[in-house]
């Protein structure tokens, strides 16, 4: 039987969703409420996906800026070391 192009889309919906429900050997009803499961389950999974990726670069950021403080510390203390300005601080005679 040959099929008849039609530019209405809600028949066209239909039969697309009649011949995929009859391929499954679903009823179009049960075909259709397992597509919106279906379709469901890929939003949650791309929501916990996202939130996911916020915490990542959330954290990202803090482990960022902490590595910056942590080395801009060791700078201080470098060069703190190099004028014998830490043994001061702790009371200790600079090595030489």
């Amino acid at each position: 039987m040959k099929e008849r192009i039609s530019s209405n889309v809600q028949r066209q919906t239909k039969l697309r969703v009649k011949k995929a429900a009859e391929a499954l050997g679903l009823s179009e009803s049960k075909f259709i409420e397992q597509a919106i499961e279906t379709d469901l389950d890929k939003l949650d999974i791309r929501i916990q996906t996202h939130e996911a990726r916020r915490q990542r670069d959330h954290f990202k950021a803090k482990f960022d800026g902490a590595l910056d403080d942590l080395r801009a510390a060791e700078a201080k203390i470098k060069a703190l070391q190099k004028r014998g300005l830490l043994a001061r601080l702790f009371n200790r005679p600079p090595k030489i």
